[in-house]
C-alpha cells in the first residue's frame, strides 16, 4: 500500500500540475507519485490528474508471511 505526500506545484515539461510523492506504507520510501490537479489556467492537462507514476526501481518484494513462535 502507498500514501501521498501533501501535494505541491510543480512546472513538469506539459506545464505546471501539483503532485504528491507516494510512499510506502510501511518503510516510507518514495515509490512514485501522483497528478492531483492541473494549475493551468486552460485546464489541458486535466487527462492526467488522477494517474500515478511508479518508479519501478524503487520497489522491492518483501515477504509479509509471519512465521508463528
Amino acid at each position: 500500500a502507498a500514501v501521498a505526500d501533501v501535494p505541491r506545484r510543480e512546472m513538469l515539461s506539459q506545464g505546471v500540475m501539483e503532485v504528491a510523492d507516494l510512499r510506502c506504507s510501511k518503510c516510507g520510501a518514495c515509490i512514485g507519485w501522483r497528478f492531483d490537479a492541473d494549475a493551468e489556467p486552460d485546464l489541458r492537462n486535466i487527462s492526467q490528474v488522477g494517474r500515478v507514476g511508479l518508479v519501478v526501481s524503487s520497489l522491492r518484494h518483501v515477504d509479509t508471511v509471519e512465521s508463528s513462535p
